[in-house]
């Protein structure tokens, strides 16, 4: 049985990382894809590789498109877009395929 005192100190300690994250990094990243001045994604490998130069998890693609207006960066919105579009299909079609009886 998990400690109560431990579970909670895990709880706070992962709300403040999750703050930390949307705070500090996803701002740091959309700053640095907004001026384009390291690295320019052209693809959903590219941008997953760039997130992870800034130990952000692909996870966090949702709260990134939402930070990018399509009209300023459609380049970057399209990518970001369909990087989620095609990860939520393979989620779908992998919980789809499960339920197809073996031959």
């Amino acid at each position: 049985m998990e400690d109560p005192i431990v579970k909670e100190n895990d709880t706070k300690k992962l709300v403040e990382l999750a703050e930390f994250m949307s705070s500090k990094m996803l701002n740091r990243l959309y700053l640095d894809l907004q001026g384009l001045q390291r690295f320019t994604p052209i693809d959903s490998e590219s941008l997953g590789e760039f997130l992870h130069k800034f130990n952000v998890n692909i996870r966090y693609l949702g709260a990134l498109a939402t930070k990018f207006e399509a009209s300023k960066h459609p380049s970057i919105n399209l990518i970001i877009e369909r990087s989620i579009l095609v990860r939520s299909l393979k989620h779908f079609l992998n919980e789809a395929i499960k339920c197809v009886p073996s031959i």
